[in-house]
């Protein structure tokens, strides 16, 4: 449902879909603000958040997102504390975010960057929506903007070192990483990502992990806002259950924030557990940890 009060601004990277020729018609019943800028995700999002009227609230969001009431709940308790998140976005004062170094210019991961070099100070890990359709893998979704073959694979090959950049891997990280998913990593891509270089923010661990330590070390019951937690669902990396202690550390961390869950062990390399409260949460889970429900190991009860 839109909220009147809100102000839309959308930055279209030229897309080749009818994207902005359907932005156009919505201009008419919505307040939308519309540019076009060449530019990646990352970037694109920078600028719609420079373009926001000075003093704002800001929320980022995604187009091929379906919102549910939360996202508007989210958006009403963050005007009296912020930044805050949840899945599908960090809610906070135009000119914070923007002190913070607002998005970087990258294809994929722009969001792990933006969480751990922004901040928040209260989490819940719900989601504020289903993506419709499903996420689409980079190289479907590069199809959108790329004019041409040398463009199409200059966005793969960003896209993909962006990933990794973002997430502040390691060498062997990033090797385990590629192996276990079947890849093997060719001389030409691991030169260009040494090249490059990684982004990290910890000494002792990954982007990736010090934002799900943030994460659990905020992390609030969303029903003390009014949202119903049957949608609550957090993963937790391999690396991230490591440096906590192990996995009954993070069991009474979810007893102590939002009681008894369900903790779902995975066959997975990187994504070692997810904890969810309901099986109404699973259509929603796909869309964040995709092919999930195929890597099941074993399921068990958390409680007291």
């Amino acid at each position: 449902m839109f909220n009147p009060r809100y102000d839309i601004v959308v930055v279209d990277s030229y897309s080749t879909d009818g994207t902005w020729e359907k932005l156009l018609e919505f201009r008419k019943e919505y307040n939308l603000t519309l540019y076009r800028y060449k530019s990646s995700r990352g970037l694109g999002r920078h600028i719609a958040l420079y373009k926001c009227p000075e003093g704002s609230m800001t929320a980022y969001f995604d187009l091929d997102t379906i919102y549910l009431a939360a996202f508007h709940r989210i958006i009403e308790y963050a005007e009296n504390i912020d930044p805050v998140y949840a899945y599908g976005t960090l809610v906070g004062r135009r000119e914070y975010i923007l002190s913070r170094g607002g998005w970087k210019d990258l294809m994929v991961g722009e969001d792990i960057d933006f969480f751990v070099r922004v901040g928040f100070k209260v989490s819940f890990p719900i989601p504020l929506g289903l993506n419709a359709p499903a996420g689409l893998k980079l190289h479907a979704r590069e199809k959108r903007y790329a004019k041409g073959l040398l463009e199409y694979v200059k966005r793969i090959v960003k896209g993909h070192l962006d990933y990794y950049y973002s997430r502040g891997y390691t060498p062997p990280q990033l090797f385990i990483f590629r192996i276990k998913r079947g890849i093997l990593l060719s001389p030409m891509f691991t030169l260009l990502y040494f090249i490059k270089g990684s982004n990290r923010y910890f000494k002792n661990f990954s982007n990736e992990a010090g934002f799900e330590i943030m994460l659990l070390s905020k992390m609030r019951n969303p029903r003390e806002i009014g949202i119903d937690d049957a949608l609550f669902h957090v993963g937790v990396s391999t690396e991230t259950v490591k440096m906590l202690g192990g996995v009954r550390e993070i069991d009474d961390i979810v007893l102590n924030r939002v009681g008894k869950a369900y903790r779902v062990s995975l066959k997975l390399s990187m994504l070692k557990i997810v904890y969810f409260k309901s099986v109404n949460v699973i259509p929603y889970a796909e869309g964040w940890f995709r092919g999930l429900f195929n890597k099941i190991e074993s399921i068990d009860v958390v409680e007291p």
